[in-house]
């Protein structure tokens, strides 16, 4: 059941992020600003905050672990915070570089030149990185000087839903791929041999609660007295 509310409030991000010329995401980006990502609000504050849109913001790192940003030209994919290049958004991968950095709120487009063919990534510091940090830096010129130049293409930036990307986002695919995560040994565990079993209906539910690991164990008892 968490799983499947899970992938259900995760249908929000997705149509957050691809209907952005709706009517309700209009209204959520103008009550809850966000100068970092056009993709994603992170500051939820007031009323509404602490209920409707606190559950779905807490799943934010969830659905992101299954997206990523096809940038396009680059001009609206936040360089440091969105998922564009690598496993997660490049300031978790690289903090130590984002702290230095002179525009953390910049986009891929302003730190990508092309001039003939000749690509360069133009990363202005606000200081000199020694040791780690410059460490850091050399890498992740690494990774940005091995895209292909034609990396950035014209056109806007699109999320991508990567267990399916000709299919898109659908409820059931993330359902899907959160089972895998939580029973990577057998996915299917919990339809096939709890809620088709042919036992009363209650002895279903117990053996549901052992799958999901909330049955008190002896130790937990003991500590509850």
């Amino acid at each position: 059941m968490r799983s499947r509310n899970q992938a259900l409030l995760c249908k929000w991000w997705w149509r957050f992020a691809r209907e952005r010329d709706s009517w309700w995401r209009e209204l959520i980006s103008y009550k809850f600003p966000n100068d970092v990502s056009e993709w994603m609000k992170d500051k939820i504050d007031g009323p509404l905050g602490l209920s409707t849109w606190m559950h779905i913001l807490k799943l934010k790192n969830l659905f992101w672990r299954f997206t990523r940003i096809d940038p396009g030209a680059g001009a609206d994919t936040s360089f440091w915070f969105d998922r564009w290049v690598t496993g997660g958004p490049l300031d978790v991968e690289f903090p130590r570089i984002v702290t230095a950095a002179e525009e953390p709120c910049c986009r891929v487009a302003d730190v990508f030149q092309n001039a003939d063919g000749n690509v360069t990534w133009d990363i202005p510091l606000k200081f000199t990185l020694r040791g780690g940090a410059e460490r850091e830096r050399i890498k992740l010129l690494d990774i940005l000087h091995n895209l292909p130049s034609d990396f950035l293409c014209a056109g806007p930036s699109r999320l991508v839903w990567e267990p399916s990307i000709n299919s898109g986002f659908t409820a059931n695919s993330m359902y899907k791929e959160l089972i895998k995560e939580r029973y990577p040994s057998s996915p299917d565990f919990p339809f096939k041999f709890v809620w088709r079993a042919a036992v009363p209906f209650k002895v279903c539910v117990f053996m549901w609660i052992v799958v999901q690991k909330k049955v008190l164990t002896h130790d937990a008892l003991e500590k509850r007295g």
